[in-house]
């Protein structure tokens, strides 16, 4: 921002997370000092960028009730590459069985490794009527990937229950 304003020149911010609330959920930052000076800063960030890129239609929404103009907002989903499905992933896509599908980051603030559970542990889903494909990769990744929970699919891998 300071160098953008020292030499007179518009900057666009590309948001990939919006910290001060990531950091309130996931508990890193409560109320005090700290937090007042991070939403200080994403105020100020906000009036000053010409352009704010977000990667969804929820950031967007989030921005917008924060007293973003809507015009000011330009969203562009974060391109994604993976491998090419083998022969058996194809055939699991076609089997009719419905799918629910969680695709990022697996972090501290999406609280996965819960949902996996409280997936796993559904009477209504005991007949295996459903399954769980969580494709990305974080912190979280290990706990959500832990073998107490077969029904995870992620990109490198596939556990049917």
């Amino acid at each position: 921002m300071v160098n953008a304003r020292l030499r007179r020149r518009p900057w666009v911010m590309w948001l990939q997370d919006i910290l001060p609330d990531g950091a309130v959920s996931t508990g890193l930052l409560g109320p005090g000092r700290a937090l007042d000076a991070a939403r200080r800063l994403e105020r100020t960030a906000y009036r000053s960028a010409e352009r704010i890129v977000v990667i969804s239609d929820a950031f967007a929404d989030n921005l917008r009730t924060k007293g973003v103009a809507g015009e000011k907002i330009v969203r562009l989903y974060n391109p994604s590459t993976r491998r090419a499905p083998a022969e058996s992933d194809r055939k699991l896509a076609t089997d009719g069985v419905p799918r629910v599908l969680s695709m990022g980051n697996i972090g501290l603030s999406q609280g996965l490794p819960e949902y996996v559970r409280q997936f796993e542990a559904s009477t209504e889903l005991e007949s295996g009527e459903a399954r769980l494909l969580i494709a990305g990769h974080g912190v979280a990744a290990e706990e959500v990937r832990a073998p107490v929970l077969p029904l995870v699919a992620t990109a490198a891998a596939h556990h049917p229950k």
